[in-house]
């Protein structure tokens, strides 16, 4: 996770949780901490704040849980007013272009897309340790828009 580690803090809990779940940017920034079920350990993702106008249940699992526990422990101490989860020192992420180019360039992955993470989400929702659901719901895709097959 070397670009992980070189992203600003506001921008590395936005790469994990995009990483694990594959959603659109734009829904997640507008995820707020009342739709974080820490304890179910999934996201509810609203009609209004969707591509496709429906509500999906995003599922919370391997470094998300901890990750989105500390940074809600640094919410309720620091910014306690904040509602968005994704934020810069209480101010909502807007906006990381010029924070991703940057990171990209020091990790050395300079034509990665954030949107690349969408491809990977949906490699890691397939693997046999991850709970079997149907995997086009997560991530908000239809069904078959993103090949499991593999060649040999």
């Amino acid at each position: 996770m070397k670009l992980r580690n070189v992203l600003p803090d506001g921008v590395q809990l936005l790469f994990v949780v995009a990483y694990h779940v594959g959603c659109r940017t734009g829904e997640l920034l507008k995820v707020k901490w009342s739709q974080v079920d820490l304890v179910a350990n999934r996201i509810q993702l609203a009609p209004r704040t969707t591509k496709n106008k429906q509500a999906r249940t995003l599922p919370i699992y391997g470094e998300m849980i901890e990750r989105l526990r500390l940074e809600k422990q640094i919410r309720d101490t620091k910014y306690p007013d904040c509602q968005a989860v994704f934020h810069r020192q209480g101010r909502p992420v807007r906006n990381f272009n010029k924070a991703w180019a940057a990171a990209r360039k020091r990790a050395g992955l300079d034509g990665l897309l954030f949107h690349d993470l969408r491809r990977t989400a949906m490699r890691n929702m397939v693997r046999p340790a991850f709970t079997r659901k149907p995997r086009w719901r997560f991530p908000g895709t239809r069904p078959g828009a993103y090949s499991t097959a593999t060649t040999s």
